[in-house]
C-alpha cells in the first residue's frame, strides 16, 4: 500500500498548498488531481 500513502501526502500537500493560495479549496478538484496521477501510475509498480 506504499502508492496510497504516496496519495496521501500528495492529497495533504496539495490541500495544504490550495488553503494558503485560496480560502475555499473544492475537495472535488483535489480528488480529481489524484485519481488522475492514480491512472498515470497504474501502469507502474509502486
Amino acid at each position: 500500500m506504499n502508492w496510497f500513502i504516496k496519495l496521501l501526502k500528495i492529497k495533504i500537500k496539495l490541500l495544504s498548498n490550495g488553503l494558503q493560495n485560496r480560502p475555499f479549496v473544492h475537495i472535488d478538484d483535489i480528488n480529481n488531481l489524484v485519481v488522475k496521477s492514480l491512472e498515470e501510475n497504474e501502469d507502474k509498480n509502486f
